[in-house]
């Protein structure tokens, strides 16, 4: 996945996700992170992120999506996560069950 941003605007981003085994309801936390490094290393400042179900009459758009509105420090719309400026950053995408954690790099935001 791939989102670009001007460096002064606030968007929704949404990441579908898949259940090859179970559903929604094994879920026990879903976050997001934002992060300028290197794509091998793991972020360590996460947010919880909205669980948009297939069926939702507003937001649905026929799969599990986790939903988070990104945008600048300090602007006119507050941000679930927010950037630093311009530049390249790693999208990553947290999953927590009872038994385990899945963590994935989820694509790459481009703020101009």
């Amino acid at each position: 996945m791939s989102v670009m941003l001007e460096r002064e605007s606030t968007k929704a981003v949404r990441f579908p996700i898949q259940f090859n085994y179970g559903g929604p309801e094994d879920l026990t936390d879903h976050q997001v992170a934002l992060h300028p490094r290197d794509p091998e290393v793991r972020p360590s400042s996460w947010v919880s992120a909205m669980l948009v179900s297939p069926d939702d009459p507003n937001l649905g758009r026929g799969k599990h999506e986790l939903s988070v509105v990104i945008g600048p420090d300090g602007g006119q719309r507050p941000a679930d996560i927010t950037h630093d400026g311009p530049g390249d950053y790693q999208l990553w995408v947290a999953l927590g069950t009872v038994d385990q954690w899945i963590i994935e790099r989820a694509g790459i935001l481009e703020v101009q």
